[in-house]
């Protein structure tokens, strides 16, 4: 495998590719890779953010301690999304965690032991992906956060409100 820096210009990289980002430093994945099959983001000591909107066709993988910031970019395609326990998902997208994700895979699972952070500048709504627990929330920016599910949300350890932001 590769180890260290990849520079291609002025070609799509393939679409039957797993891409593996375990970095130790934040992270993007380039806007040449517009289709995978596999994503795993390994990098614990850094952020791994999205560059442009990604196809995937099998599995974007968040484990324990990794962190991914969708930023307001789609991940489509046929695949889905396992934000795993201690992994942490970043969105700034206005549709919340729903924005992010539009894969048509069926099987997308966000853990409820997992952390999630909400940073658009202006109005945004979780999206109905987000469980009715979690691990830590987070809203930064100057994020007007309201909670897309009806009912109780539970938050097992971190609330996080920065200066500037709003939380319904």
């Amino acid at each position: 495998g590769l180890n260290g820096n990849l520079t291609v210009t002025n070609k799509n990289l393939n679409n039957a590719t797993n891409y593996v980002f375990s970095g130790t430093s934040d992270q993007v994945t380039g806007s040449l890779i517009a289709n995978a099959k596999n994503i795993t983001i390994e990098n614990t000591s850094g952020i791994v953010s999205l560059s442009n909107n990604i196809a995937i066709s099998g599995t974007l993988t968040i484990p324990s301690g990794a962190k991914l910031d969708a930023g307001s970019y789609t991940l489509s395609g046929t695949g889905n999304i396992d934000l795993q326990s201690g992994g942490k998902f970043i969105t700034s997208h206005a549709s919340g965690l729903n924005g992010n994700n539009t894969t048509t895979g069926g099987s997308s699972s966000y853990s409820t032991s997992a952390n999630y952070e909400f940073n658009r500048s202006g109005t945004q709504v979780t999206g109905s992906f987000l469980p009715n627990t979690v691990n830590n929330l987070t809203v930064s920016g100057t994020s007007q956060l309201s909670v897309t599910n009806p009912g109780l949300l539970t938050v097992s350890n971190n609330l996080i409100l920065n200066a500037g932001t709003t939380f319904e």
